[in-house]
């Protein structure tokens, strides 16, 4: 069914978390086959890149990326999505202090907390538009075993040329909710 589990830590990544005194990360997922995993995350017009989307601050935070998981697909206004799943962790005093209400951006929505693999995580929705880019997030957030987890969802469109064969919409969003249906927390 999934074309790879990423447990991170172990071989996998193992760079991403060089330096941070963990030989292995607190959370894994599978990646369905219409996804591939990125090594890093990179921002949006209207949020920040790295192990945590942030809108409108320039800075995550201290923190490491365990997995950015994108999908590409065709919408039919002929504008290219990105869809994907980003998963962040941070055992940073000011990380953990602000886990739940950094980056989250002036129209966020509170949406009914969430629970993943046991873990009660808050859960916002963020979105905004301009300039023919749209970016829609849900942001889900937890302090977990001493460490902020971050694991957004995230679509992005622009009006950028569709690849050959590109998947639909849907498919992606499919593979988004089936990754997030997958995580594992420790």
């Amino acid at each position: 069914m999934f074309a790879k589990t990423v447990t991170f830590g172990a071989v996998v990544l193992l760079a991403a978390c060089a330096g941070t005194g963990s030989a292995k990360a607190p959370v894994s997922m599978d990646v369905p086959p219409m996804l591939s995993v990125f090594p890093g995350a990179e921002g949006f017009t209207f949020a920040s890149g790295g192990w945590r989307l942030a809108w409108g601050e320039s800075d995550p935070g201290a923190g490491r990326l365990i997995v950015s998981a994108q999908g590409t697909s065709g919408s039919g206004d002929g504008r290219l999505m990105q869809g994907g799943v980003r998963i962040g962790v941070s055992d940073d005093a000011g990380a953990i202090g602000n886990c739940l209400t950094f980056g989250l951006g002036e129209g966020a929505r509170t949406l009914p907390d969430r629970e993943i693999d046991g873990v009660a995580f808050q859960a916002t929705a963020n979105g905004d538009a301009g300039m023919s880019q749209q970016l829609d997030a849900t942001s889900y957030r937890a302090v977990h075993n001493g460490q902020c987890i971050a694991i957004d969802r995230y679509t992005y469109a622009s009006p950028r040329p569709i690849p050959e064969g590109a998947p639909n919409p849907e498919d992606i969003t499919h593979a988004m909710d089936q990754a997030i249906a997958s995580i594992t927390i420790e």
